[in-house]
This record gives structure tokens, C-alpha cells and sequence, in this order.
């Protein structure tokens, strides 16, 4: 995958997606001693976040139990790679609740309710460059994104590889199309994660009445979503 990402005066942003829920629901570190978690607004869904060895990783939680293990994030970019040499250069919280009325759905209304945390992050070495992870948690799951800002150091420049990780605590179960499917109501297939080549998204999987999917939202100039798996309970980017 390449992305060339020119500036416009606006930062570059793309979604992750993933909810988590019960079944009968459909769902969608440190730097030094530094670490950041942030969780959702009815406390049973929780985000940590942190430094390792210069890499940004992030974990999931839900009523204590691990859903998604430590896992990394970053880019590798035409010049170099922007995924290691990090440190976090500031930590934001903040939350937000709004009611929004829709034209059509199941609902007529739709609560809008998250707390967010803000990391930015800075290159100790060479360009010192900035990127921002936001991570939004809801009381059905949590979405994350990467966000570009303009800087002298990171104007013009192509993306060759993004370096998402979902590291699952278990090789669960899952339902997925291959990235060749030409659409979304194709036959789905069942395979643990284990043994799935690579997929579009949304992936769905399932253990003990828990249910999580992984899909992507709001892209902004940027690439579709395909997970690789095959490497026992991760799926990347």
C-alpha cells in the first residue's frame, strides 16, 4: 500500500473502529514510568496506552478481562520509518456527550457519548517529528486514529506501509470476506485468526458470548483497510 499525503492546512485523519459487547448485542507503558489509559464513560471498557523501546502501543480491556493485547502502531514512510524513536510529548483528556437525530435507522436518535485521550508524539532523534493518536472510548467500544499535523519537518510525503496491530489476547473465532471480495454481502467465512490470509473489514469474532468487529470510518485521503493474519491471534495492517 502507498499513500501520498500532501498538505492542504488541515491535518490527515483516519479511523479505526472496534466495539465490543455482549452477544445478544451487534458491536460494532511508559515513557520512563509515563503511562496513559483512558476509559469509557460507564467505566467498563479501558484503554492503556504507552512507550516501549521508542514504539507507541495500546491495549483493551473490558470488565477486567484483555481483549485486545499490547499491540503496536506507526508508519513506515518513503524516506524512513515513523513508527519507533517516539516518546509522548503531551497527554490530553477530554470527554463529550451529545444526542443526534438520524434520517433513518433503526433509532431515531443516537447518543454520541465518549471520553478521549490525546497522545502526541515526538521523535527523540533525527527530524523530531509529531504525530497524534486519538483514542475515543464509548460504552460499546472504542475508535482510534492517527492525525498528521503540519510541520516543517513533515510537509509532502508518501506512506508505504502502515503498522496497525491487533494483537488479540486469544486466537478467537472470526467472520471475514477476503480483500478480493467485490461485496460487502458476500459469503462469509469462518476461520480462527489464526488461519486468516488476508481480509477486508469489517472482521467479526466471537468467544464465550463476546462479541468484536473491526472496521475502519471517516477516512480522510487515505487507503481502505485490509488485515493480514496468519500470525496466531494478531491482525495487522
Amino acid at each position: 500500500m502507498t499513500v501520498k499525503i500532501e498538505y492542504n492546512k488541515r491535518m490527515k485523519k483516519m479511523w479505526k473502529n472496534f466495539s465490543i459487547g455482549l452477544a445478544s448485542l451487534v458491536l460494532l507503558m511508559s515513557c520512563g514510568s509515563k503511562k496513559g489509559q483512558v476509559s469509557s464513560p460507564n467505566a467498563k471498557i479501558k484503554v492503556e496506552t504507552g512507550i516501549e523501546n521508542g514504539k507507541v502501543f495500546y491495549s483493551v480491556k473490558r470488565d477486567h478481562q484483555e481483549i485486545i493485547a499490547k499491540s503496536f502502531l506507526g508508519f513506515v514512510l518513503k524516506d524512513g520509518d515513523f513508527n519507533q524513536n517516539f516518546k509522548i510529548k503531551n497527554e490530553k483528556q477530554s470527554s463529550f456527550d451529545e444526542t443526534w437525530k438520524q434520517p433513518w435507522g433503526e433509532d431515531d436518535e443516537v447518543r454520541n457519548n465518549y471520553n478521549e485521550l490525546e497522545l502526541t508524539l515526538q521523535e527523540e532523534k533525527g527530524k523530531n517529528r509529531e504525530l497524534v493518536v486519538r483514542f475515543r472510548v464509548f460504552d460499546d467500544g472504542v475508535g482510534f486514529r492517527y492525525e498528521f499535523p503540519e510541520q516543517d519537518n513533515l510537509k509532502d510525503f508518501t506512506i508505504t506501509d502502515e503498522q496497525t496491530e491487533f494483537n488479540f489476547a486469544e486466537d478467537l473465532n472470526s467472520w471475514s470476506l477476503p480483500y478480493t471480495a467485490e461485496f460487502y454481502e458476500g459469503l462469509y467465512t469462518k476461520k480462527p485468526i489464526s488461519k486468516v490470509d488476508t481480509i477486508s473489514t469489517p472482521i467479526t469474532l466471537e468467544k464465550e458470548g463476546l462479541v468484536v468487529s473491526v472496521h475502519e470510518a471517516n477516512l480522510t485521503d487515505y487507503a481502505s483497510l485490509n488485515l493480514i493474519g496468519g500470525n496466531g491471534s494478531q491482525l495487522k495492517t
